[in-house]
């Protein structure tokens, strides 16, 4: 059934849909599409009746619905081989049409156009926008493969996401780590397959969602059941475990964090948060203990994680500090527990410091860079800057944000008013570019484009006329 409520989860409407056959039509993943309706997606065993216009194939088949914006059907779809074909995951894409991912235990024969791998494999189907099948692809290997969550990518590919039990072979490039592993395949727009890669420990990992990540990379989510090793990096807190794993663009691993009470915990749900961070939904039959802050209310309850971006980080005390007469000043942040902090001194971080406080005993431009241990959220604090009335301003120079796309805020301490000069060369010694800038006695900041320039290392130098100071950055497009 599918029910319709307002924003504030009031029911606007009600929709049922289905075949005459007991064995039942599943309802496993829907979306709303472009045009205000809704696409369904799940698998049935039912033949022409009812809601269902098309045979049976054999078996469970896949079957999709389309609904305008009230839940009134436009069309349905049937989409199958000769054995059993669940489906598990779909998506309108770009063309607007739709991807239709699953599992599938049959070989050649009805809409199946590739033969089985294995047991069961992962079985993606691609339609127009009238759900007419455009193509059709199997991936797999020797032992079961089921595929669980798929999305379209930023370069018109694919990432299916699920599990495998099988070791190298076929469509599997690495071998098995425990029972079960998670197991990525990335294609192309006409889902020919660019790579794969398997992600688990020593015993069961089961995947139930993945998604692409504002980076490129890839988040995947699901149950765990294995202790440290393979790619497992933290302990079971009992039973099985949220575990995720973040992935670069090529599905290199870049770290996996589990999270859990004294029993079973199991991820089905997770999307990156706008604020770089990530929400994870799932079941719990846990009490209070491990990550687990409330007790259980019976059986198995809705459990929310959420990841984010730390508090801001505030610097004190503020404003331009002067070391002249005390020698240094304690700098200290007001960051909490559960994140990693770093001293940042003119662009670059200070070798050891990473606690609150900081005593500073040169002049200097200071900031805390903060992140989440384990996320993807990177920010810095707002600067202080700390001079030495007692002798010269100290000549510093600094660039952000280092890599570059282009364009840089540069920060420069005279010590006199007169006019700089600014150049950079490239890594040849060649000059790149140059400009005059007015400067006065102290801070002071200036935006520059460097958009012009290509990828690479260059050199930036700041000349009044009596000193002299550089810095090296990077471009990076």
């Amino acid at each position: 059934m599918d029910s319709k409520t307002d924003a504030n989860g009031v029911k606007q409407w009600d929709k049922r849909f289905g075949g005459t056959n007991t064995n039942g039509d599943y309802l496993r993943s829907l979306q709303q599409t472009t045009d205000g309706g809704y696409i369904l997606g799940g698998y049935t065993y039912s033949g022409i009746g009812g809601d269902k216009t098309e045979d049976s194939r054999g078996g469970y088949d896949y079957w999709i619905v389309k609904t305008d914006a009230n839940g009134v059907k436009q069309w349905d779809k049937r989409f199958g081989g000769s054995s059993t074909d669940y489906l598990y995951s779909l998506q309108q894409t770009t063309d607007g049409g739709y991807i239709l991912g699953g599992v599938s235990g049959g070989g050649i024969g009805g809409d199946k156009t590739e033969a089985g791998r294995g047991f069961t494999d992962y079985w993606i189907v691609k339609t127009d926008a009238n759900g007419v099948k455009q193509w059709d692809k199997t991936y797999g290997g020797s032992d079961p493969d089921d595929l669980t969550s798929l999305q379209q990518t930023t370069d018109g590919g694919y990432i299916l996401g699920g599990t495998s039990s099988s070791g190298i072979g076929s469509d599997k490039t690495e071998d098995s780590r425990g029972y079960n592993d998670y197991w990525i395949v990335k294609t192309d727009a006409n889902g020919v397959k660019q790579w794969d890669k398997r992600f688990g420990g020593s015993d069961l990992d089961n995947l139930y969602s993945l998604q692409q990540t504002t980076d490129g990379g890839y988040i995947l989510g699901g149950a765990s059941y294995s202790g440290i090793g393979g790619d497992k990096t933290q302990a079971s807190r009992g039973g099985n475990d949220y575990w995720i794993v973040k992935t670069d663009a090529n599905g290199v691993k870049q770290w996996d964090k589990r999270f859990g009470g004294n029993y079973n915990d199991f991820l089905l749900s997770l999307q990156q948060t706008t604020d770089g961070g990530y929400i994870l939904g799932g079941e719990s039959a846990s009490g209070i203990g491990g990550n687990k802050t409330q007790g259980s209310r019976g059986g198995y309850d809705y459990w929310i994680v959420k990841l984010g971006c730390p508090p801001d980080a505030v610097i004190t005390p503020q404003g331009n500090l002067d070391i002249c007469q005390t020698d240094s000043v304690v700098l200290t942040a007001n960051w909490v527990d559960g994140f990693k902090y770093k001293w940042i001194k003119d662009g670059n971080a200070i070798p050891g410091a990473n606690r609150r406080s900081y005593t500073a005993t040169e002049p200097g431009i200071y900031k805390v860079k903060i992140h989440a241990e384990g996320g993807e959220c990177r920010k810095y604090s707002k600067e202080v800057t700390v001079i030495n009335s007692c002798g010269k301003i100290a000549n510093t120079l600094s660039l952000f944000p280092n890599p570059t796309k282009g364009i840089v805020t540069v920060t420069y301490n005279s010590n006199t008013a007169d006019n700089v000069q600014l150049r950079v060369y490239d890594k040849t010694g060649k000059l790149m570019f140059t400009k005059t800038e007015r400067a006065i006695k102290g801070s002071n900041t200036y935006q520059i484009n460097f958009s012009n320039l290509i990828n690479g290392m260059y050199n930036l130098q700041v000349n009044n006329g009596s000193e002299q100071s550089q810095v090296k950055f990077v471009i990076e497009k």
